[in-house]
């Protein structure tokens, strides 16, 4: 999923009302993909975004007439015509854009909208299927394995060849995968610029470090773990591990932890000569290093000090992410 979880977990209250706001289907340019979704209040706020802003005002105004009438709307919008012009959109994206619009409350048991949150933040996956048509819908959950062979049988260069026909297909299936888990071992001063960067990215975060102390100020916020030597558990659910903690020590053992796993991203802090005196230790060649090692870690883009480093990192752990990501499904009609 597209959708910045965390900003809809926050404004998400089970004692009120909302219109949720999903992208059925997108042709050409669009900022977000099938799949995004957006919570609007009964006062016409928006939470998340569906495009870069363009459409969000418009969208608010249909949602008035679906809390009015408790009924989903579709609506459809052509930005690549004279008519986002007319109707004062403008946007020059040259795309399309397909939405529903449905009514989720406490009497509606908000759609099982709450399960899909509950999955997003604690790691969960599964299906949501949302009715285009009744106000419907159903998440069901799903073993990982399960779930993502089923992404995998849906790429998306499949899902963006096939024009889907909505008198037949009339439920969105959206898959839904948790966001990627960093586990950053080390919790010295520099640390948190980079959890504050991968924070507003909305990537979950497991900080390990041997020193409670250290700990104490991420753990009401942030899943820690506090140790002498990192552990197979530590790993549990792990999409990328950032080794920072400046112990040479304690580096090598997580370095070794890491190699061993079946985790694709391993990112080492530190310079070429610190990366090959941690190799050499553990009795791998330059010709053997495993390509899942990036190190030194991030990006070039240049600068010193802990943001511009915790930068070099979270652009490295995107484009990592994002190709992961490329194969997989995005939300489908069926």
């Amino acid at each position: 999923m597209q959708t910045s979880y965390r900003e809809l977990l926050r404004a998400f209250d089970k004692q009120k009302s909302y219109v949720l706001a999903c992208i059925v289907s997108t042709r050409g340019a669009s900022y977000q993909k099938a799949g995004a979704m957006m919570l609007i209040t009964e006062q016409g706020r928006c939470y998340g975004l569906l495009s870069g802003g363009c459409l969000e005002a418009d969208i608010a105004l249909h949602a008035k007439h679906v809390f009015s009438t408790a009924e989903p709307k579709l609506l459809h919008y052509d930005l690549k015509g004279e008519e986002a012009v007319l109707w004062g959109l403008g946007a020059g994206c040259e795309g399309e854009v397909e939405l529903v619009l449905q009514l989720i409350n406490p009497a509606n048991a908000f759609l099982y909208f709450d399960r899909v949150l509950a999955a997003l933040s604690g790691g969960g996956q599964g299906c949501y299927k949302l009715s285009l048509c009744t106000n419907k819908a159903e998440y069901v959950e799903a073993q990982q394995a399960e779930c993502e062979d089923t992404i995998a049988q849906n790429t998306h260069k499949e899902l963006l060849d096939q024009r889907q026909d909505k008198t037949q297909n009339n439920t969105l299936c959206i898959p839904v995968e948790a966001a990627p888990l960093v586990v950053i071992v080390g919790a010295g001063p520099d640390v948190d610029a980079l959890i504050t960067m991968i924070e507003q990215l909305a990537w979950r975060v497991r900080v390990c470090d041997h020193r409670e102390a250290q700990l104490q100020r991420f753990s009401s916020k942030f899943e820690t773990v506090c140790s002498t030597a990192l552990c197979e558990h530590s790993l549990s659910g792990a999409s990328a591990i950032v080794i920072m903690s400046h112990n040479l020590a304690r580096d090598q053992q997580a370095l070794a932890l890491a190699l061993a796993s079946s985790l694709n991203y391993i990112g080492l802090l530190g310079p070429e000569q610190r990366k090959q005196k941690l190799l050499k230790a553990l009795g791998l060649t330059n010709k053997a290093q495993d390509k899942r090692l990036h190190g030194p870690i991030g990006l070039d883009l240049g600068g010193r000090g802990p943001e511009a480093i915790a930068l070099s990192i979270c652009a490295e752990l995107q484009l990592f992410f994002s190709s992961s990501q490329k194969e997989k499904a995005l939300a489908y009609l069926c």
